[in-house]
């Protein structure tokens, strides 16, 4: 993860990491305008205004954390490959009863990392609840297979998820 703050394009940023960091730029920049500038007027002039402009880049910044849904859309549209965002927009739209979107959402985040095996385990509860067992059964055993480094919880959830899709199938004798 702390790759992310070097390499942006590959995951998403984490702002809050910045805060101990601009603890210090904000006590170098003074120091550093008076070893330029000399004129204490001026440095106080300049740091109004970068004060203001910090101030609407923040609240910029926060319309994008208006919501979970403008946080990922955010993402997306910036990094389009972005595999949690893909994710994430897809809990988002199935917690909003909007099925059909949130199935389009995992569907792509498989199509941007076919290993993720969370996109997996979703599709697999959806076509289970559509009554499709043998495709939920399907996403289940891909996302069991993915899954080598899960917690024993996911594993025993992914399970569970197959014991009851084979229950419903009516295959009593599988797995």
């Amino acid at each position: 993860e702390a790759a992310a703050a070097c390499f942006p394009g590959r995951k998403v940023i984490y702002e809050h990491w910045m805060y101990l960091p601009m603890v210090g730029f904000s006590i170098f920049l003074p120091v550093f305008l008076y070893y330029i500038l000399k004129d204490l007027k001026k440095i106080k002039y300049l740091m109004v205004v970068i004060l203001c402009i910090s101030g609407i880049l923040t609240f910029q910044r926060n319309k994008v954390w208006q919501s979970e849904l403008t946080l990922w859309q955010d993402v997306l549209k910036k990094n389009p490959e972005s595999y949690p965002a893909h994710i994430n927009i897809g809990l988002y739209y199935e917690h909003q009863g909007k099925i059909e979107d949130s199935v389009v959402f995992y569907k792509e985040a498989i199509r941007k990392n076919p290993y993720g095996w969370d996109a997996y385990i979703n599709l697999g509860s959806y076509y289970g609840r559509q009554g499709k067992y043998d495709k939920a059964i399907y996403y289940h055993e891909k996302a069991l297979e993915l899954c080598y480094l899960c917690s024993a919880y996911k594993k025993i959830a992914i399970f569970e998820n197959l014991a009851v899709s084979y229950g419903l199938k009516g295959d009593y004798a599988k797995k």
